[in-house]
């Protein structure tokens, strides 16, 4: 159904502010969530009402601090805040660090699941930085190549490139698929791809009422990407990797901001990404394909029409879902 952007974000925020966080908190929750639909991605921040008020409910009055305090590395222990509100409150920081000493680096732990790295992707390229991030997702979720038990988390990877037009912008899980994708498809009554999931026995599942585990995306070599990132998002962080993670508070993750003008002029730069974007859109497409995108494109094109438009596609059934938690939530705090 169609549905005014306006109103889903004004009522997404109502929603959230019944938990009684600061409003700033709740505007960037509601920023986080809601860019999963603005930008048409596989899952949607309107199913995540619950998530979301869990996050700032357990968020009131922690502050995260910082472990380790250098001019291009920083190591901050979100002490129980939402590593999703830690990110937004340390951005101002990463960008001036990056463009102090070119690159800025900051770690996170101690805040669970950040999950929407895109969104800080596209910060990031706005300020005509380069953004690389990336959160532990897990705990174990995602089995070695070939291997039948789950160690690794999917761990998803995100970039934003600034140009003089969209940023280029990508975010994925490590895993083959995200994990949210069993929720998902046993929701909607279907079964998953073969030969990507397995049971808690170790065995190929198609089934997603008992599928436990996903194997890495493209064979051993995106199974070594998704073990550095587990190194990187873990150990590394002073967080948890492997089978040493046992819940969601044993998750870190890292922000990284590269300064173009660094390394020389940045309208330079910028000339050759825009270049190599439209490059990339200007080649015909394969047999079997109706174009060639550049990452990020489609997703900010759909995002720039629904809100030209304040209209937005919404499945009956999540937006139905959606109404009936908005009126849980605020008719009960109305009553």
């Amino acid at each position: 159904m169609q549905v005014p952007v306006s109103e889903m974000k004004k009522k997404f925020k109502e929603v959230l502010m019944t938990s009684g966080a600061e409003e700033k908190d709740v505007d960037v929750m509601v920023d986080l969530r809601l860019e999963q639909d603005l930008h048409h991605n596989y899952f949607s921040g309107l199913g995540e009402v619950e998530t979301s008020l869990k996050e700032l409910e357990e968020s009131k009055g922690k502050q995260h601090t910082f472990e380790a305090d250098k001019p291009a590395i920083k190591l901050v222990n979100c002490n129980g805040r939402a590593a999703g509100l830690v990110c937004a409150d340390l951005l101002p920081t990463l960008y001036d660090m990056a463009r102090q000493q070119g690159i800025g680096l900051i770690g996170y732990y101690n805040g669970g699941y950040q999950s929407m790295p895109e969104y800080f992707a596209r910060k990031i390229a706005a300020q005509d930085l380069v953004g690389l991030l990336s959160g532990a997702g897990g705990p174990q979720s995602v089995v070695p190549y070939g291997g039948s038990k789950d160690i690794m988390g999917t761990n998803p990877l995100a970039y934003g490139i600034p140009t003089n037009s969209l940023p280029i912008v990508f975010d994925a899980a490590t895993a083959k698929y995200p994990y949210g994708s069993i929720r998902i498809t046993k929701e909607r009554g279907q079964k998953l791809p073969e030969r990507s999931y397995l049971d808690k026995e170790g065995n190929w599942t198609t089934d997603p009422a008992v599928a436990t585990s996903i194997i890495p995306f493209g064979e051993h070599r995106g199974y070594a990407i998704n073990l550095l990132l587990e190194v990187l998002d873990g150990a590394l962080m002073r967080a948890k990797s492997g089978l040493l993670q046992k819940d969601e508070n044993d998750l870190g993750g890292f922000l990284i901001a590269i300064d173009p003008a660094a390394f020389g002029s940045l309208e330079e730069f910028k000339a050759q990404t825009t270049k190599l974007a439209e490059d990339i859109e200007a080649v015909k497409p394969a047999e079997g394909f109706s174009e060639v995108r550049v990452p990020g494109y489609k997703g900010e094109r759909f995002k720039q029409k629904a809100v030209a438009d304040d209209s937005i596609e919404v499945e009956d059934a999540v937006w139905h879902k959606f109404e009936a938690q908005y009126a849980k939530h605020v008719g009960k705090q109305e009553g």
